[in-house]
């Protein structure tokens, strides 16, 4: 895929795009830089949208290795027969 399709998509979405060089490149700068904005951007919070069909059960949400994270789940809407 193409940077301005990408770019394109992620912006249309609400969401960054990251694209580095090759880590021997710049010894691995750009990708440290990239790590470090997502995380910046997950630790003040994200959303994740699942769609449940009609009779499913949501998903199960873990966090191995990590009992001190926080999680919050609330159902925003339902679709027919759901």
């Amino acid at each position: 895929m193409d940077a301005p399709t990408l770019d394109a998509i992620a912006k249309g979405s609400g969401g960054q795009d990251f694209i580095v060089p090759p880590m021997n490149e710049d010894q691995s700068a750009e990708f440290r830089s990239a790590i470090n904005q997502i995380l910046a951007l997950i630790n003040s919070g994200y959303v994740i949208g699942v769609v449940v069909p009609p009779g499913g059960t949501g998903p199960t949400i873990s966090t191995p290795g990590h009992p001190d994270l926080l999680l919050h789940t609330r159902v925003i809407g339902k679709t027919a027969g759901s």
